[in-house]
């Protein structure tokens, strides 16, 4: 078989072991991680990271994020179209790969102190939202005062 041929059905989004929504086994196991902070979860060919991050409550560094100190905003370049927002207010930052096999990002604050981020090659955000939405988002929001020494 010649490499032309798998490239191509990449491209096209033909690979055939895709699936459009995270398996349900997946979600069902990581949930009972409740203790860990971070998970790797590496698939075959187009990947999804996703990455939980407590900032320990330091809602300045969590501002900064790396989005521009947390403002709202949208920038456009060869490789990317990025996005920062509020929504329902939490912040909120996308980066959409304009190429096929680009790295796409979807991230998202709760309470001022956790980060949730998806990040991927070859997905498109609405993949990345789906992997962030199965977490229970409102339970993590739920703790941004736990373990905080007042």
């Amino acid at each position: 078989m010649k490499p032309d041929y798998w490239m191509q059905r990449w491209q096209e989004n033909r690979i055939g072991f895709h699936e459009a929504e995270p398996n349900p086994r997946l979600v069902e196991n990581y949930r009972a991680l409740n203790d860990t902070i971070r998970a790797l979860v590496p698939l075959c060919g187009k990947s999804v990271d996703l990455e939980i991050t407590d900032s320990g409550g330091a809602s300045g560094l969590v501002g900064l994020a790396g989005w521009a100190g947390g403002m709202e905003g949208e920038r456009e370049d060869d490789e990317a179209t990025e996005r920062t927002t509020k929504q329902g207010g939490r912040l909120v930052h996308e980066r959409s790969a304009k190429r096929p096999n680009g790295r796409s990002e979807y991230d998202i604050v709760l309470g001022d102190r956790f980060i949730v981020k998806a990040d991927g090659s070859g997905v498109d955000l609405n993949q990345l939202k789906s992997a962030v939405s199965s977490l229970d988002l409102g339970k993590l929001e739920s703790m941004k005062d736990s373990g905080m020494q007042k």
